[in-house]
């Protein structure tokens, strides 16, 4: 099975995790606003799958082809899709670590990269699962997305194994290049250069006497 490098990943995925920043902002903004006008606190099932309905209707306006995956533990519905060679989940992480797959067998062969074998009548391209995570802390107040890519593993409880990350991805605010301080303006004072032979025998104190 082929697996690209977390450079190469990173590079890739740049378009879509500014998307996803962006969504994700949007879509804490609008969970917070929706349990303050109630008066109560964000509730941990509640809280994000309000988020998930707004990057899922983000994303989609934007193009991408979103569809919800329906999974037992509310905590860690996701989403799903594609986006140029990467089969893509995106799913919440209180701790920063991939989700143990538990009993579903298709969560399970996501996260385990199961083995594609191609035919010579219905052959496509290799293809790599990669899991964007996101979390926030219980205010909904900051964000972090962090990208992962599964390998395969033995099906025993505990941490999901991976080939890398999960990574901490920088917001694409952080990214940006912080201005240059401004040099020092110059005096353009009105003089010309002269040659060797011009300034031969004259006093550069300004004098105007030749030299003893």
């Amino acid at each position: 099975m082929y697996m690209i490098d977390l450079p190469t990943a990173v590079r890739d995925l740049e378009p879509l995790t500014v998307l996803l920043y962006e969504g994700f902002e949007g879509g804490l903004s609008v969970t917070r606003e929706f349990f303050e006008t109630h008066g109560a606190p964000i509730c941990k099932h509640l809280g994000p799958a309000i988020v998930r309905w707004y990057v899922k209707r983000f994303l989609s306006d934007r193009g991408h082809v979103v569809q919800e995956l329906q999974q037992q533990d509310m905590n860690n519905n996701g989403l799903g899709m594609r986006f140029q060679p990467y089969y893509l989940r995106i799913w919440k992480s209180d701790d920063g670590q991939l989700p143990y797959p538990g009993q579903s067998r298709t969560k399970r062969d996501f996260l385990y990269q199961a083995a594609y074998i191609p035919f010579r009548w219905n052959w496509s391209p290799p293809k790599t699962n990669l899991v964007f995570l996101w979390s926030t802390d219980s205010e909904y107040q900051g964000l972090q997305l962090y990208l992962a890519c599964p390998k395969e593993n033995p099906a025993q409880e505990g941490a999901v194994a991976t080939e890398w990350g999960p990574h901490p991805l920088e917001h694409p605010v952080m990214r940006r290049t912080a201005p240059a301080l401004s040099e020092p303006p110059v005096i353009d004072l009105p003089y010309e250069y002269k040659n060797d032979s011009e300034v031969e025998g004259h006093d550069l104190g300004g004098t105007g006497a030749t030299g003893a």
